[in-house]
């Protein structure tokens, strides 16, 4: 894997700075503001620097279901490998103790290569997957995480995150999916009700 920069806020968006800044290559940066929800909110942005002209964009759970569903078309042992590191890791989510860079750091349990987990895998055995949909298995396991992060924040009981993961993972294959049971819990309309 490319080596990841952290980097103390330095990005400045509509008013705000960013509280740390994660670059991944020449291309991919994720970047953490302060969100409104709670006292620990985040809201997450990235940009790719590849495309030309791309600001930075506020990404939504489709867009990692997306490249979760193209990655498993290609590589399904893989991505469900991961998706179950994924999912090990949201049953032991909490919320942040504040929301300063050191304790987003702090919080990045997967992102660090660290053991943690009996499943885990380091991260350079997930290399493969970047051949396949749009962003790299590394910025797509810090990604994940903050949203994990974001979302028990909020709300500890939460519980989105971990439902689409559970729509994913049993199915050995894409094909083998409910998308409209995906799309369901995806769609922001649908927790409004």
């Amino acid at each position: 894997m490319s080596p990841v920069r952290y980097v103390d806020g330095a990005t400045a968006s509509d008013g705000q700075t960013s509280i740390l800044d994660i670059y991944f290559d020449e291309r991919l940066s994720l970047h953490v503001f302060p969100g409104a929800l709670s006292a620990n909110d985040l809201k997450l942005k990235y940009q790719d620097r590849g495309l030309k002209g791309t600001k930075l964009r506020q990404p939504s759970h489709i867009h990692w279901v997306v490249d979760l569903l193209i990655k498993k078309d290609n590589l399904p042992e893989r991505t469900n490998e991961l998706l179950r590191i994924f999912l090990e890791r949201w049953k032991t989510a909490t919320p942040l103790p504040g929301r300063s860079s050191d304790d987003i750091k702090r919080a990045l349990v997967l992102a660090s290569d660290e053991a943690l987990f009996d499943s885990f895998k380091p991260l350079d055995s997930f290399k493969p997957l970047d051949a396949h949909g749009f962003f790299p298995a590394i910025f797509l396991i810090h990604f994940m995480e903050l949203l994990m992060l974001q979302e028990k924040s909020n709300r500890a009981d939460a519980h989105l995150f971990g439902e689409i993961l559970s729509l994913l993972l049993p199915a050995s294959t894409i094909r083998d999916l409910d998308p409209y049971k995906i799309i369901s819990a995806i769609d922001p309309r649908r927790r409004k009700r």
